[in-house]
């Protein structure tokens, strides 16, 4: 599959979460898809060399987002943006992984480093057109 071919998918795949998330009531908007190397770097920075927490365990070239193949969400209740505890006490991330395991995407709640808000084209990694860079 070209790096084409799996950036369409991935928008297929999107469609199909948006869709079961409105039938399911749930609100969200789309939050950051395209992150560039240098935007990958300053966040893998954080909490390592630069102030702040990890928020990160991939370097650039390592991450979905810099080949348009992860997507992040902006939960919505009540149409406000919402994060914390509120969403799990109302079956919010229950919801999530549910459209996305329909929608056939990796979810990052179900990771041990937990993130909540980030969807991905699962198995991108192993596609030649894809493959993450490594450090030299």
């Amino acid at each position: 599959m070209t790096l084409k071919e799996a950036q369409t998918e991935f928008t297929h795949r999107l469609d199909v979460f948006k869709r079961e998330m409105e039938r399911r009531g749930r609100g969200f908007q789309w939050g950051e898809r395209f992150r560039s190397m240098a935007r990958q770097g300053e966040l893998y920075a954080q909490g390592r060399t630069t102030p702040g927490p990890i928020v990160t365990k991939a370097k650039p070239g390592q991450s979905a987002h810099n080949f348009r193949l992860g997507q992040d969400i902006i939960p919505m209740l009540d149409g406000h943006r919402c994060l914390g505890a509120k969403l799990q006490r109302v079956g919010y991330w229950n919801d999530v992984r549910e459209a996305s395991r329909l929608a056939e995407l990796t979810w990052g709640g179900n990771w041990r480093m937990r993130d909540y808000l980030h969807l991905e084209l699962p198995d991108w990694k192993l596609d030649s057109a894809v493959r993450p860079t490594r450090p030299r």
